[in-house]
């Protein structure tokens, strides 16, 4: 698990928070994606897998 909290504070070292921001919005999108994939690789292979008769 990404932790954005974490990020938001390490981030926030740098002067500008518009850079903050969009590197936020970069790790939250990022996530999201992980998250999408996964959930996508886990039907296919839960419908790939043969069931024994």
């Amino acid at each position: 698990n990404i932790d954005l909290d974490h990020s938001s504070k390490v981030l926030s070292m740098q002067e500008d928070d518009t850079e903050v921001q969009e590197a936020v919005e970069v790790l939250t999108t990022i996530k999201l994606m992980t998250e999408v994939v996964t959930a996508a690789a886990t039907q296919v292979v839960t419908a790939s897998t043969p069931i024994p008769a």
